[in-house]
């Protein structure tokens, strides 16, 4: 399988801030390296906005790899804030499927909004394409989503979990695109590391087993359409490019951050006692007080930091669930509180099952 025929091509990682800081960086690092052992010239660099990158917001590395071409082609790319168009886009965490919200005020942007027709979307889950399908956007031209086996890999600022994630993935792109990155390249790469044989036989099973593939249609997938929002220019804003603020207990409605969760809390509210604990340490102010004393989130502004489920002091009140156990997103939530007084029993039951995927230590914790 090959993506648009030219000389030129470019690859964005999309990861989460923080958390995937590393993986996402060695992976640029390893693409680039590897084209080079196979003759070609390539560079990587990150999108401005994301460096000091924040915690758990999807961040973007782009590598451009070019066939023929001079250092000089390369330079010009990079001078860039980001492509305009990818042939590869590289998701590092399936949740990312339910929406990205660039560093900049663009809304909720689709996974796949710089994707060519033809392109591949490789994404790391333990789903099958027509699960993840679920989660992502419509789109008018033709993609191949691909699927690399592994469970999603998490460090912290400082670490990074070498848990055979980058070269599982540098296997499946000499799989699903030998045009742009050969086995021979990424081999010549892992071998130049420590641990060597382990790494290539890691690149190896992906190559020969871990990929899952689908030819994804247009009109395919969720039915949202993304619309790019209308960005004020001076003639819109007040005079000396003042901006309003908001009021107290205000939430700007426009930069959500609901996007940079792995996990959302889901609240057991016959068992609340509310001792407003989640509420206080809350840092983001998700919380809000219902009129008869309980604590609903705003999912929409959660980062999924998990404090809540911490600080409760009853077990099992406030749980961490998984994202991709909802089917729910793009900026439009499920109401706990709501679903819970409308139908305690069904909600009950909609809790209990999900205890057992419930997440014991939090994100601060990992």
């Amino acid at each position: 399988m090959s993506v648009q025929e030219t000389s030129i091509y470019t690859l964005e990682i999309i990861y989460r801030g923080i958390h995937q800081r590393h993986l996402a960086r060695n992976l640029a690092r390893g693409i680039v390296y590897a084209a080079r052992m196979e003759g070609n010239v390539a560079l990587s660099y990150q999108r401005y906005g994301d460096d000091p990158e924040r915690d758990g917001v999807p961040a973007k590395y782009f590598v451009v790899i070019a066939k023929g071409a001079s250092e000089e082609v390369l330079d010009a790319e990079a001078a860039r804030v980001e492509p305009d168009y990818v042939d590869v886009s590289i998701v590092l965490d399936d949740t990312i499927l339910k929406g990205v919200e660039s560093w900049a005020w663009q809304g909720i942007q689709p996974v796949h909004l710089k994707l060519r027709a033809n392109g591949l979307l490789i994404v790391v889950s333990r789903r099958s394409p027509e699960e993840l399908l679920k989660f992502i956007p419509i789109k008018d031209s033709p993609y191949t989503l691909v699927v690399v086996q592994g469970d999603r890999s998490i460090g912290d600022f400082w670490t990074f979990p070498d848990d055979g994630t980058l070269e599982r993935v540098l296997g499946a792109i000499a799989r699903v695109v030998p045009n742009v990155l050969g086995l021979d390249g990424v081999r010549k790469y892992l071998s130049s590391l420590d641990k060597p044989d382990e790494r290539v036989n890691r690149a190896l099973e992906a190559y020969q087993s871990l990929v899952k593939m689908r030819e994804v249609r247009p009109g395919e997938g969720l039915p949202y359409k993304y619309e790019q929002p209308h960005l004020p220019g001076w003639k819109d804003m007040m005079i000396g490019g003042a901006i309003p603020g908001l009021r107290p207990n205000q939430r700007n409605p426009y930069f959500t951050g609901g996007t940079a969760k792995h996990y959302r809390p889901v609240i057991n509210f016959d068992k609340c006692i509310k001792c407003s604990l989640c509420w206080e340490y809350c840092p983001d102010s998700v919380f809000d007080v219902t009129p008869d004393g309980y604590f609903n989130p705003a999912l929409a502004y959660c980062k999924g930091c998990g404090i809540c489920a911490e600080v409760c002091p009853v077990p099992d009140t406030i749980i961490m669930v998984d994202e991709m156990e909802f089917e729910d997103g793009y900026g439009k939530f499920i109401d706990e509180y709501r679903y819970w007084r409308e139908n305690r029993e069904a909600y009950r039951k909609w809790f209990e099952s999900l205890l057992p995927k419930a997440q014991i230590i939090s994100v601060r914790k990992r």
